[in-house]
């Protein structure tokens, strides 16, 4: 699959696209939530590598590979004193939706064969708002998007995975 020049940044390559401000914003506040739902507390800062490490899927698109949010995450658990490591592993893909990494497969064998702490989804930006209007609803891209979280939902569930929607 080819990643196209983006019309606004032209000369850059895909990972030094500087970010728009809203999506880099809303970003790092899910990713600030993520570290401080799932941190633990500790009555003394502990060396980086001798912190309990936590094991987050992230699974999405572009938003999420283009400002790197797996470093992100990664960072912003190591710059918190009292925060347990982060460990990620990634299924991303540019305009992926959330089904289309279900249909390939190798998602959900992820999920039933790691120990996973958190599951990061994060859907083609403006397919989760197809939902909140009944004229879209039936519509088969909204179908399959409710489909795909009602499956990683219960992927999740069932291996006992905190579940983080980061819708955009």
């Amino acid at each position: 699959m080819a990643i196209l020049p983006h019309p606004r940044w032209p000369g850059c390559p895909p990972h030094s696209r500087p970010a728009e401000p809203r999506r880099r914003s809303a970003l790092l506040l899910a990713a600030a939530l993520l570290v401080a739902c799932i941190r633990p507390g500790q009555a003394q800062p502990l060396p980086v590598h001798e912190r309990p490490v936590l094991k987050v899927l992230l699974v999405g698109n572009s938003l999420l590979y283009a400002n790197n949010a797996p470093a992100m995450l990664r960072a912003l658990a190591v710059s918190q004193a009292d925060a347990p490591a982060i460990a990620t592993t990634s299924y991303l893909a540019p305009g992926a939706t959330l089904s289309e990494h279900l249909r390939r497969g190798a998602l959900a064998r992820a999920l039933a064969a790691g120990e996973w702490d958190a599951l990061v989804v994060q859907e083609r930006g403006g397919l989760l708002a197809c939902m909140a209007d009944a004229g879209q609803r039936d519509a088969r891209p909204c179908r399959d998007s409710l489909s795909a979280h009602r499956r990683l939902l219960a992927l999740a569930r069932a291996r006992g995975i905190r579940v983080i929607l980061l819708g955009t």
